[in-house]
Parts: structure tokens; sequence; C-alpha cells
């Protein structure tokens, strides 16, 4: 019976000493506080990070919004532009026409 025990307890003072291995190589609690500290700070800086992308998303939407209106404003004015030449144009050739009018009423004359 004394040789069961004496057994059990090297094996049972192997698994201590293993344990005490385990137990040494693990970081001090101060450093694994320091670990969480820092990792909670990251989490903190990501987190604002990503608010911050979220908030530069969001304007360049709406200035996205602002510029195709703008385009759209100045597809109109160029529309209104394009029918402004084209009255020109009209005016133009009614004028001409009526120079020549003129001319071959006074060359009647």
């Amino acid at each position: 019976d004394n040789r069961i025990l004496i057994g059990e307890l090297a094996t049972t003072r192997e698994e201590l000493l293993k344990a005490e291995e385990v137990l040494a190589e693990c970081p001090p609690a101060e450093v694994m506080a320091a670990q969480a500290a820092g990792l909670a700070e990251m989490e903190q800086t990501v987190d604002g990070a990503r608010r911050k992308m979220e908030e530069v998303e969001e304007s360049n939407r709406r200035l996205e919004g602002e510029l195709t209106e703008v385009l759209v404003r100045v597809r109109v004015e160029e529309a209104e532009k394009g029918v402004l030449l084209v009255e020109n144009g009209a005016l133009l050739a009614g004028s001409a026409t009526l120079e020549a009018s003129h001319a071959a009423l006074e060359a009647t004359l």
C-alpha cells in the first residue's frame, strides 16, 4: 500500500511541477491588466474611427446629392442657352431676309 501511495505522491508532485512551469510562463496579473486596458483602448480607437468613417460616408452622400443638383441646373442652363442661340439664329436669319427684301424693294423703286 505504501508503494502505491508513494507512486501516487510522485505523480502528483510531477503534475504540480508541470503546473508551476505553466504558471511561470503566464504573465503577471499587472501585465494582463495592462494588456486588457490596451485592448479596451484599441477597441475605443477602432470604434471612433468607424464612427468618423460613417460620418465621412454620410457627408460624401450629401455632397453627391448636391453635386447632382448642380449638374442638373447646369444642364438646364445649357439647354436654355441652346434655345436662345436657336432663337438668335432665327432672328438673324429673319433680319437678313428683311434686309434682302428691303434691298429688293429699293432696287425696284
